[in-house]
């Protein structure tokens, strides 16, 4: 992180910053028992650089998927040409969840901290952070300098190696998806020689290539300004006109929709296939090429060839006519293949306690309880949490505790209780408003017994949605909590 972005969460944060020394990080295993240098080479990365060391462990990154997948089969074409045995993997975000967690897990074969031999990795942004990976030559085009930074860590990461970085310069019609000035700073900082690189020098170009965006971008933005901005963003993106924006509001600007293959969806839902997520504007722009499906809350699953029904759609599914996947070389767009979407494998659900019949009024009562317990240890007083919502937080998170379960109140949500609980127990009296019934995720006979209950249970998250806006309608500028649960 550059200083002025250090100084803001340390100010926000009411957190004080704590370095070491040059001699304490010089004494870490981490950085004394590693020899990485970096180098700019002087032609562009291609399958030839990266074979002439066909022994080594070898990570290329590049910046685009596209490019991971011609490299790759690249790659393997020519080293089986000239007869190199060298396992190769090719590794992006445009995998099915099944095949991206394999090549993940087959990661520390080739690449862990016990690893030898040959192999080589393409693969992009996504091993950047979180996947303990290392290598003795890594091949990346060239980045932004905290984005460099990071690749580079994944060369010679264990103690007693060394390694080697080589860096390549891109076409400038070949930035996207960065821009132009990022690349040329990143590229003018690093030394025409060969170097060693250590933390020190690490955070010194990244303070130099992103010092002036940051401070500026700092600049630009107080606690409040930003809270309008932001609100602007989600009034926009849920209430207004942009529908298919919902996934801005999880990242900035990432303008992705997820994506399926399928010659004809009808019949399941989006969350029933794998898919990949890509940009909109991919998908806009193959609808040149053919129609593909959209997927809108109101209508369904509908085949279009307008690219402005992409704009609308928060999922979509491509026929196989204008998309091949394979599991080598994940989703390909504009080219035709076999394979449609598999069922999505649902990840496996957490085990929870049995829950025991418990009473509305009590478990709300707790639940206000711990809120107030997490306010007082974690809510740091003057910090980004207690500023622009223009009541304290100690009174909002009263309110959301005692709102939470606010949907439980319906009839029949009640009523449905009543039923299951008596179900359990026949001398039961429903005589007070419960939260929880008596029951065991784990037992699928009692899972059985709650869906059979008639009335079926209504949804409470929505319901307690809609009556807590009219509650809090009702509370007026009144903000401070004016009842206690009785």
């Amino acid at each position: 992180a550059t200083s002025p972005l250090a100084d803001v969460l340390g100010r926000v944060l009411n957190a004080s910053e704590v370095r070491l020394s040059e001699d304490e990080v010089a004494a870490l295993p981490s950085v004394a028992q590693v020899s990485p240098r970096i180098q700019k080479e002087a032609g562009l990365l291609s399958a030839e650089t990266v074979l002439a060391n066909p022994d080594a462990r070898s990570v290329v990154i590049v910046n685009r998927v596209s490019r991971a997948q011609e490299l790759g089969r690249q790659i393997t074409e020519l080293a089986r040409t000239r007869g190199i045995a060298v396992p190769v993997e090719v590794l992006h975000a445009r995998f099915f969840g099944p095949d991206r967690r394999a090549k993940q897990e087959g990661l520390e074969t080739g690449f862990g901290s016990k690893s030898r031999g040959r192999t080589i990795l393409i693969t992009t942004q996504v091993v950047e952070a979180g996947i303990n990976i290392t290598c003795d030559h890594l091949h990346t085009e060239i980045c932004p300098m905290n984005a460099l930074v990071q690749r580079a860590g994944r060369c010679a990461r264990f103690p007693g190696e060394s390694g080697v970085v080589h860096v390549y310069n891109l076409d400038p019609s070949n930035a996207l998806p960065y821009e132009d000035s990022e690349l040329d700073a990143a590229w003018t900082l690093l030394p025409d020689q060969p170097t060693g690189i250590d933390p020190a020098t690490a955070a010194r170009w990244v303070q130099a290539a992103h010092y002036a965006e940051n401070d500026l971008n700092l600049q630009r933005y107080t606690l409040a300004s930003r809270r309008l901005e932001c609100e602007e963003r989600i009034w926009n993106n849920i209430v207004g006109q942009n529908r298919g924006g919902v996934a801005d509001l999880i990242r900035e600007q990432s303008d992705s929709i997820r994506v399926a293959v399928g010659d004809d969806p009808r019949g399941r839902t989006p969350g029933d296939m794998e898919g990949v997520s890509l940009y909109r504007y991919q998908l806009r722009r193959l609808t040149a090429l053919g129609p593909i499906w959209v997927f809108d809350a109101d209508r369904g699953w509908v085949e279009t060839r307008d690219p402005s029904e992409v704009d609308r759609s928060y999922a979509a599914a491509v026929p196989r006519p204008l998309a091949r996947y394979t599991p080598e070389f994940g989703l390909e767009l504009g080219v035709p293949g076999d394979h449609e979407s598999p069922a999505r494998e649902l990840p496996a659900k957490p085990g929870y306690k049995p829950l025991k019949r418990e009473l509305w009024v009590r478990h709300t009562r707790c639940v206000m309880t711990e809120a107030r317990r997490r306010v007082a240890e974690e809510g740091a007083s003057g910090g980004i949490l207690s500023e622009g919502f223009g009541a304290p937080l100690a009174d909002l998170v009263d309110w959301a505790a005692v709102l939470h379960d606010l949907g439980k109140l319906q009839t029949q949500w009640q009523r449905w209780a009543e039923a299951a609980q008596r179900a359990r127990d026949p001398l039961y009296r429903h005589t007070e408003l419960l939260a929880h019934t008596d029951f065991d995720s784990s037992d699928a006979g009692g899972r059985a017994l709650a869906r059979a209950i008639r009335p079926p249970r209504p949804h409470h998250s929505s319901a307690c949605a809609y009556y807590g806006f009219r509650v809090l309608e009702l509370a007026g500028t009144s903000m401070p909590l004016t009842f206690r649960v009785a």
